[in-house]
C-alpha cells in the first residue's frame, strides 16, 4: 500500500515505527504520526526514529488527546498502528477515532490480539464489524482490517 499517512500509537521505543518508516521510504512516499505519552520512551523512540532518515511527527501524548491537532485537514489516515494500552476499553474508542478519519481502503492493525480474554474479545468484536470488507489474524498476535 502506498500509504500517505500512517499512524501508530503507542510508540514506545520505536522499533515498529522505524519498520513503517522504511516502508514511507523505500515508496519516497508519505509520513508517520506517531503517538506516545511516557516522555522517557519517546526521547529514546525519536532517537531511533531519527535514524531512518524519513519524514515523521512523534507528539509525547495521546492520539485520542492529539491526532485533530496534528493530522492535517485535508488528510485521512491510510494505515492505523493501534499498540497502546490493550483493553477493550480503550481500543474500541481509539477505533472510532481512526474511523473518523480514515475512508474505504485504510488499513488498521491491532498488536497484541491475544493480550488477555479481554483484548480476544475484543478482536472477536472488531473482526465481525460490518464496516469492515475483510478482516485477517497473523498468527495469533496481530490482527489486521480493511476498512
Amino acid at each position: 500500500k502506498r500509504a500517505e499517512t500512517v499512524i501508530e500509537f503507542g510508540t514506545a521505543f520505536g522499533v515498529s515505527g522505524m519498520y513503517f518508516l522504511a516502508g514511507l521510504k523505500a515508496n519516497n512516499f508519505g509520513q508517520l504520526l506517531t503517538f506516545d505519552p511516557n516522555d522517557v520512551w519517546a526521547k529514546l523512540a525519536n532517537e531511533n526514529l531519527k535514524q531512518m532518515g524519513h519524514p515523521y511527527k512523534l507528539t509525547i501524548g495521546t492520539f485520542e488527546e492529539n491526532i485533530e491537532k496534528v493530522l492535517p485537514q485535508d488528510q485521512h489516515i491510510d494505515v492505523a498502528f493501534i499498540d497502546a494500552i490493550h483493553t477493550q476499553e480503550f481500543v474500541l474508542p481509539q477505533l472510532e477515532i481512526v474511523l473518523k478519519y480514515s475512508k474505504p481502503g485504510t488499513i488498521v492493525i491491532l498488536d497484541d490480539i491475544n493480550f488477555s480474554k479481554d483484548m480476544e474479545e475484543c478482536w472477536r468484536k472488531v473482526a465481525n464489524d460490518s464496516r469492515f470488507r475483510s478482516a485477517v489474524t497473523v498468527g495469533d498476535r496481530v490482527g489486521i482490517v480493511e476498512l
